[in-house]
């Protein structure tokens, strides 16, 4: 399966400039994702990104925690955008981008859109992907919005949808290594077709 996509979109009741006011300090910016701990940057570095410039994220995910390395995509125009990887070297489970825009509907009012892009490589969390997306990405997106009408004390144009009791689940299940005793990916492969040519046509006749 390929990259999935979420876009989250709300309205606020402040002025465009006061919203993004929050994100031109990355640290904030940065952290607005519910799995971001802190980012490793200096004043200077937060509060004057650059495209290009690599940003080390600690995360912290069920317990664990692990530094990916963001890399800026786009900043400025109201706009931000970064590509997540691990460090080299290491396999990346879930490589991604996110990005938040910015736009003025009237003088008092804000438009946020806030989008991720990815795809679990996990074999196990390939096959959960869509149910992944929809019971994690997109409340944890919405989370992040909250987070972000909160810090600024604006009100939104509708509520956070609530995190299925499921998410932690599926979450904890794209990172098992091994089913049965056998890698992950062994055991899929070895799983004969629901539906076989062969018995389709027996059952034809």
């Amino acid at each position: 399966m390929g990259q999935l996509h979420m876009v989250r979109h709300v309205e606020m009741n402040l002025p465009r400039d006061q919203v993004w006011e929050h994100m031109t300090d990355i640290r904030r910016a940065m952290t607005l994702d519910q799995f971001h701990v802190s980012i490793d940057c200096t004043e200077t570095e937060a509060t004057n990104p650059k495209t290009g410039m690599v940003v080390p994220i600690l995360h912290r995910i069920l317990g664990w925690d692990h530094t990916r390395l963001a890399r800026i995509t786009k900043y400025g125009d109201y706009e931000i955008a970064w590509g997540e990887s691990t460090p080299p070297g290491e396999f990346d489970t879930f490589p991604h981008s996110e990005g938040w825009k910015i736009e003025e509907i009237d003088s008092k009012t804000s438009s946020v859109t806030l989008w991720m892009k990815g795809n679990w490589r996990t074999p196990v969390g390939e096959k959960l992907q869509p149910f992944i997306w929809d019971s994690v990405i997109a409340p944890n997106l919405d989370r992040d919005m909250s987070d972000l009408a909160q810090a600024v004390g604006a009100d939104m144009s509708r509520s956070p949808d609530p995190v299925p009791d499921i998410a932690g689940d599926l979450l904890s299940m794209a990172f098992i290594e091994t089913i049965n005793g056998m890698p992950a990916k062994e055991f899929f492969d070895q799983i004969p077709p629901l539906y076989p040519d062969d018995a389709k046509e027996t059952g034809a006749n």
